[in-house]
C-alpha cells in the first residue's frame, strides 16, 4: 500500500474567511473574454467546478461552445488561475469557534 503523500482540505468559507478573492478572478477572467457577467450570478455557482462555471457562461453568451469552445474555456480557465495569486494576498481570517461548529 502506498503511503499518503499529500491531501487537500478546501477550507475556504468553513474555517477561513472568504474574501471574495476566486468571485473576483473569475469575473476578471471572463470579462477579459468578453463574457458578461455580475458578481451574483457567479455567487450562485460557489462551490461548482470552475471549469463548468466557465462552460454554463460561456455557453449563456455564445450559444453551444462548439466552435474553438473548448480552447476558450481552457484559456479562461488559465486566465482564471493566472489571476488568482495576484488577488490572494495571504490574509488568512479564522472564523469564529462559535460560529464553526453551531448548528444550522
Amino acid at each position: 500500500m502506498n503511503p499518503i503523500r499529500l491531501v487537500l482540505f478546501d477550507i475556504t468559507g468553513t474555517i477561513i474567511k472568504d474574501t471574495g478573492d476566486m468571485v473576483r478572478a473569475m469575473i476578471m477572467a471572463l470579462r477579459k473574454n468578453e463574457i458578461s457577467v455580475d458578481e451574483g450570478e457567479l455567487r450562485e455557482w460557489r462551490g461548482a467546478a470552475k471549469r463548468q462555471v466557465i462552460r454554463h457562461f460561456v455557453g449563456r453568451q455564445l450559444g453551444s461552445a462548439t466552435d474553438g469552445g473548448d480552447q476558450r474555456i481552457d484559456r479562461i480557465y488559465d486566465d482564471f488561475r493566472s489571476m488568482k495569486p495576484s488577488l490572494s494576498r495571504i490574509r488568512w481570517f479564522p472564523l469564529p469557534a462559535r460560529k464553526m461548529f453551531s448548528p444550522g
